[in-house]
């Protein structure tokens, strides 16, 4: 089931804000509402009801006072309420209150009031609906996990599949996504150096035979910036209508954590070692979208998975193209190879966001749209911080990489309102 979820920053809250509790129209009697501010170990943050698959304060009411209505949501009929606190006894998260009556979080309906207001950025409402319209098959991917804990790839091939449908083929290469054995979709195993090659002669035939499929390569950065890159820009010159996703971990993970040309600058690899004489990468990231931009692919995105309804958009919009090929950039964390925990894999791609270190956009028909505004960036140490492949960096190696991903957007900015020259 997929329900739509409130997601809280905690510990970002000043303690004199009071925002979300001012606006919220879930209130008692006596004034408590359906949010409250908390402190923990010094830092103030929110709670509210977390919307429990297996709510324990449902159950507990011995009046029939709580259900749960068809979208998952938790309510409070004030007519059948005592006041007993059963429901706020019962609930391990504090996420419901009495005051003369019980008081939760409803979400507003769907609308929750309290992310509106919120003027710190605290506050995110998730809404699956927005991802799952995009779906038009069931997840062909195994269940369970067959690659490492926390991989955000095998994420990405689920969302890739159901979104393009059953009249897909799937190209790979030797990498560490591959899901030629866990899938139910046709695959075909490439060398890293003839990926795009063998897409356009299958694309080729389909088109000779005046059948229809979607010819699609889910392919590492690796293969896509490094080795295959020649015969990627070659498929782009020639116009070729494949789709080539790079999922871009940064490295060559499958091997044992090697540098990329995509491997942030100064950052640590196996092959880019911290020590008296290295400090990791010395080179700067190729930016392979914006090179194939300007090569005149039909259609270049950026995406990640902490924004999956802009992931989906894209993959549709790549799907609709019929003269020529189009490439997304998929930011994909490797939670092995970058040293991070396991459950921060969506974190991490959210926060690349929202400091630009991985700037959201699209170019199509020769002009570059941000589909993501970030108006007030978060500082670089915030996404920094959450992986040990950068905890050498001092403040000079933090200011030379801020000094990257600055000129990247400046340049990126350039394309919104002067779109890419093309030739008669």
């Amino acid at each position: 089931m997929y329900r739509d979820t409130m997601f809280m920053r905690q510990g970002l809250c000043p303690e004199d804000c009071h925002a979300c509790v001012d606006v919220c129209p879930q209130k008692t009697p006596g004034g408590l509402a359906g949010i409250k501010k908390v402190k923990k170990a010094d830092r103030w943050g929110i709670a509210l009801c977390n919307q429990c698959g297996e709510p324990a304060c449902v159950p507990s009411c011995p009046t029939g006072a709580l259900s749960r209505n068809d979208n998952g949501i938790v309510t409070v009929g004030q007519e059948l309420c005592t006041g007993c606190g059963s429901c706020e006894s019962s609930c391990p998260y504090d996420g419901i209150y009495v005051d003369d009556i019980a008081v939760k979080c409803d979400y507003c309906g769907g609308e929750p009031k309290c992310v509106a207001a919120c003027p710190h950025g605290v506050l995110r409402f998730a809404q699956s609906k927005k991802i799952i319209d995009h779906y038009v098959m069931d997840d062909p991917v195994s269940p369970g996990l067959a690659l490492c804990s926390g991989c955000t790839a095998e994420l990405a091939i689920r969302v890739v599949s159901r979104v393009l449908g059953p009249n897909t083929i799937y190209f790979g290469a030797p990498s560490c996504c591959n899901m030629g054995g866990s899938t139910k979709m046709p695959t075909f195993g490439c060398l890293m150096t003839n990926v795009s090659s063998t897409m356009t002669g299958v694309k080729r035939y389909w088109n000779r035979t005046h059948q229809e499929a979607n010819v699609v390569g889910f392919i590492g950065d690796g293969t896509s910036t490094d080795v295959g890159f020649q015969p990627l820009s070659g498929a782009t010159e020639r116009g070729e209508n494949i789709i080539h996703i790079c999922y871009d971990n940064e490295g060559y993970m499958n091997t044992g954590i090697q540098r990329s040309s995509t491997t942030p600058p100064h950052a640590w690899t196996q092959t880019t070692q911290i020590g008296p004489m290295s400090r990791g990468k010395s080179r700067p990231q190729k930016y392979v979208p914006l090179l194939l931009a300007l090569q005149g692919a039909a259609y270049v995105a950026t995406a990640t998975l902490s924004h999956l309804d802009d992931f989906a958009m894209k993959l549709e919009k790549a799907k609709s193209i019929k003269n020529g090929l189009s490439y997304i950039h998929l930011f994909c964390p490797c939670p092995t190879g970058w040293r991070a925990a396991e459950d921060k894999g969506v974190e991490i791609c959210r926060l690349a966001v929202d400091t630009n270190f991985f700037p959201l956009w699209e170019m199509e028909n020769s002009r570059l749209t941000f589909n993501v505004e970030v108006h007030h960036p978060r500082p670089l140490t915030d996404y920094l911080k959450l992986m040990r492949r950068f905890a050498h960096y001092n403040q000079e190696d933090l200011d030379n990489l801020q000094k990257e991903v600055d000129a990247r957007l400046l340049l990126l900015k350039r394309f919104v309102d002067e779109p890419r020259p093309v030739c008669p």
